[in-house]
Parts: structure tokens; C-alpha cells; sequence
């Protein structure tokens, strides 16, 4: 049952391709939100977007990496122009090295730069 407490506000989600931002995205929706949903998984986003849709909700989004500036300040930017403003953030969207990455740096005892 939805009490709408989230109507007429604006929802930026990263991550919202999978998981925990996906529940989320679909959450705020739920209770009224316009969701404007991100990840680097296309795939993964346009399956919480028609989800939303689906269940009558508003959503749109595109791909942003989040650890690219100036991917996020783009995506902040449609966001904004296409529903007028932001009102919620959810920073959900995780970013990390792979386990081969993990494992080389245990070996050689130190930790290894982005730049290596």
C-alpha cells in the first residue's frame, strides 16, 4: 500500500541497474517518486526503468559510471532538465577493483595506485 509520501519529488539513483538500488528505485516509485535511475549496466537499467513503468510509475535514466566526473555531472544535468529538479539522492552504485587486482596486491605486500 502506497502512502505517496515521495509525490511530486525527484529521485537520482546510481546503481540502479541490479540489487539494493533496484529495490530502492522501485521503492521510491512506489510511493510516488519520478525516478531518474543510472548504472553502467544497460541492461540491468532498462529492466528497473520498464519495471517501474510497468507497476505506473514515472522513470527514465541512462548509463553514468560514477567514477567518471564528468559521466555523473552529464547524467545530474539530464536529470535535472528532464523532470525540472532533484529533491533525493541515493548514491547506491559501488565502485571497485577486480579480485585479480585484490590478490596482486596481497602478494607484493603493498597497495597498488589507480595509475598502476
Amino acid at each position: 500500500m502506497s502512502t505517496g509520501r515521495f509525490t511530486d519529488r525527484v529521485l537520482f539513483i546510481t546503481g540502479a541497474g541490479s540489487g539494493l538500488a533496484r529495490a530502492t528505485a522501485k521503492l521510491f516509485a512506489a510511493e510516488g517518486a519520478k525516478v531518474f535511475a543510472v548504472d553502467v549496466n544497460p541492461d540491468g537499467l532498462a529492466e528497473t526503468i520498464l519495471a517501474i513503468r510497468l507497476a505506473g510509475g514515472t522513470a527514465e535514466g541512462g548509463r553514468c559510471d560514477v567514477a567518471d566526473t564528468a559521466s555523473v555531472r552529464d547524467a545530474v544535468e539530464r536529470a535535472a532538465s528532464v523532470f525540472g529538479g532533484l529533491h533525493v539522492l541515493v548514491n547506491a552504485a559501488g565502485v571497485g577493483r577486480s579480485a585479480a587486482s585484490r590478490r596482486s596486491t596481497r602478494r607484493s605486500g603493498r597497495a597498488s595506485s589507480p595509475s598502476t
